[in-house]
């Protein structure tokens, strides 16, 4: 940081001065989770300069462009109304939010100002759509209009070199052999002489949040499933992080299964349950339901499952009725080191119509 701040024009030198000075940074390092949000609120609130280009979907926030604009009809009358509608709101937005040294910003507004036909209207509110609620990595084009000091930016949190030096440590120190955002893919350290290790995952992802890439508290060991096919690069401002807080004791999941019938591979699926909460979103980004309803080895276990709860639900022997239940699920384990264990837990108390198992 001492050696990029030179490249901070005068006007600017003093803010990142004051947000990454030494005191700060051991800050945003060594930070708890429950920071992480306040980090991120207060530098780019300070510098929407770098929000612009590291996460513009941050300063998008909450313009008002409809979800189904790419499906919108131009030969529907009321379709273009909406158009019209959308970009009243949109470049008033705009305006609101762009300043001169918003280079991206100012560009978007450039962009939808310059549409004069419908067509071209339509295709300007997809792009900022997709920038402000999208998965939105800027093209090279994009970049071309930043100057060099603010691209030089990202270099200063060198996670290559912390992810080289420290991250087989990280994740044998966290202990976390499950995926916390799946509770389903195994993810143990490998390997004697070559250490094969979990992902770690950035939360909020460093291409759009650089100053937390080597956050210690932002660096979530996860299954590759999760990081790279779900999670990939959105924002996840929105979402509730794994090492705050996660599911409760409420029922999470239920099997479905045809009234009076045995589960088969066939006939059985299994329904996640609405939480009210941040975590609803978590089950909707990574496919929980259908993870759930598809995996050969969890239909598998439903089936065993039903027959030991069914077996045990005449004996008056607890002891053998916890062993027969261990070994459907090691209760006495902690969700991130045993395998689907909501899952087991909720599917065990609802086969047996009755509380037997806790959670967590």
């Amino acid at each position: 940081m001492t050696a990029y701040l030179p490249m901070v024009p005068t006007l600017d030198r003093q803010k990142f001065e004051d947000l990454f000075n030494s005191a700060a940074i051991k800050n945003l390092l060594l930070c708890s989770p429950e920071l992480l949000t306040a980090h991120i609120h207060q530098i780019y609130t300070a510098l929407p300069i770098l929000a612009d280009r590291y996460c513009p979907a941050y300063l998008l926030a909450g313009i008002q462009i409809p979800s189904n604009i790419s499906k919108l009809n131009l030969r529907k009358r009321h379709d273009t109304i909406a158009i019209d509608v959308a970009v009243q709101n949109a470049l008033e937005f705009l305006n609101h939010k762009a300043t001169p040294d918003l280079s991206f910003t100012l560009s978007l507004l450039k962009l939808l100002s310059d549409s004069k036909l419908y067509g071209e209207k339509k295709k300007a509110l997809g792009r900022i759509y997709n920038v402000a609620y999208g998965d939105f990595l800027l093209t090279k084009e994009d970049l071309k209009i930043f100057p060099l000091w603010i691209e030089n930016f990202s270099k200063v949190f060198n996670y290559s070199d912390l992810s080289k030096k420290i991250g087989l440590a990280i994740v044998q120190e966290l202990n976390i052999n499950i995926c916390l955002y799946c509770n389903n893919e195994n993810i143990q350290t490998r390997g004697l002489k070559v250490k094969l290790r979990a992902d770690l995952d950035h939360f909020y992802p460093k291409t759009k949040f650089p100053f937390l890439a080597v956050a210690l508290s932002n660096l979530v060991p996860s299954g590759s499933f999760c990081n790279q096919g779900y999670k990939k690069n959105y924002h996840m401002l929105d979402f509730e992080h794994p090492f705050i807080a996660g599911v409760t004791t409420a029922k999470l999941f239920h099997v479905e299964i045809p009234p009076g019938e045995k589960p088969t591979k066939a006939n059985l699926k299994v329904r996640v349950i609405a939480q009210g909460s941040k975590i609803d979103r978590s089950i909707e980004k990574f496919e929980i339901e259908n993870l759930y309803s598809t995996q050969d080895d969890i239909n598998s276990w439903i089936r065993k499952a039903h027959e030991v709860v069914d077996f045990t639900s005449g004996f008056n022997n607890s002891e053998t009725t916890d062993i027969l239940l261990g070994l459907l699920v090691d209760a006495s384990k902690p969700p991130h080191q045993e395998q689907a264990k909501k899952f087991k837990v909720d599917s065990i108390n609802q086969f047996a119509n009755r509380q037997i198992l806790s959670y967590p």
